[in-house]
């Protein structure tokens, strides 16, 4: 999927999530918005571009709110889904924006 959304990467943007507590991620809207997409016919690469945009946002802002909650400035970013550059990248500099450092793998993404 990363390979499809790459060339629309920059110009899609996340579809809307129902605000939580912060504790309870609602991924309904999500596959709402995918399936909408999709029966839209709506170009494939851009559908797999708002996906990755709607999780590095997803990632990124529990990341963040974690990372104050538990009053910590660095973070590592590890796990097969940070495998994918896009991914990797957003949530790396998601986490940023919170003042909130990301460590990443070494040679990332490890493959």
């Amino acid at each position: 999927m990363e390979v499809l959304a790459n060339p629309f990467i920059e110009a899609a943007e996340a579809w809307a999530l129902p605000s939580d507590n912060g504790s309870i991620i609602r991924w309904r809207g999500l596959w709402e918005a995918l399936l909408r997409d999709m029966a839209a016919e709506v170009e494939i690469g851009l559908i797999a571009a708002r996906f990755h945009r709607t999780l590095i946002a997803v990632v990124s802002r529990t990341t963040r709110r974690l990372a104050r909650e538990n009053e910590v400035n660095t973070i590592a970013l590890s796990g097969g889904v940070f495998q994918n550059r896009l991914m990797l990248e957003g949530v790396f500099i998601g986490t940023l924006r919170g003042r909130v450092r990301g460590a990443r793998p070494y040679g990332s993404p490890c493959q």
